[in-house]
């Protein structure tokens, strides 16, 4: 919560939590709902994100580290996430960061399950890579996909970030985070 001055709302988690990791590929009401723990691994819910991210202009940062503890973030300014009317559309004004821009190719595109492909490009990614995600003719970045624990062999099924490690290398930790544009930190607000 306190990763780049703090007042973040972390929505999905991703680690090696031991004998407690959580199984991301789920259905299409699980991504709805929520599932997992949250002092662990879990997704906050698609339509709680909904909510949170249709309230104020909000900043996505996405926390990535390796099995060596290297770490890279993302940020996306102006992440909003629509209805499940929608689809659960997400859309974002820009990125920055130091890990490559690994959410382009979902810029714009409804989010798709193993049991609700919504991908117009390609048969269902989601049941392909094992995951859930804003896939477009598939993924650069597949942060639900299994937890492999680094380099593996099958292609683009794991935790991946292409423009970081690829797409043979799962990630030890995930952390997406939402805080709104111009959050002023408590140590750093006028008194």
């Amino acid at each position: 919560m306190d990763t780049s001055g703090g007042g973040w709302t972390v929505i999905q988690r991703r680690g090696d939590f031991k004998d407690n990791v959580e199984g991301f590929y789920q259905p299409w009401d699980l991504y709805k709902k929520g599932f997992g723990n949250l002092s662990a691994e879990f997704w906050l819910g698609n339509d709680a994100i909904f909510a949170l991210t249709n309230q104020n202009k909000l900043l996505l940062r996405i926390d990535l580290e390796d099995f060596e503890g290297n770490k890279r973030f993302a940020e996306y300014l102006g992440f909003v996430v629509r209805s499940e009317m929608d689809k659960y559309n997400m859309t974002f004004d820009s990125y920055r960061g130091d890990a490559g821009d690994g959410m382009a190719t979902s810029n714009g595109m409804p989010f798709t399950t193993k049991d609700r492909d919504n991908d117009k490009w390609i048969k269902n990614c989601a049941e392909t890579y094992k995951g859930a995600w804003w896939y477009s003719a598939c993924h650069d970045a597949n942060l639900n996909g299994l937890y492999l624990r680094g380099k593996y062999k099958e292609h683009a099924v794991g935790v991946n970030w292409k423009f970081w490690k690829g797409y043979e290398y799962s990630l030890k930790v995930t952390e997406m985070k939402l805080r709104p544009v111009g959050f002023v930190p408590s140590s750093e607000a006028p008194k």
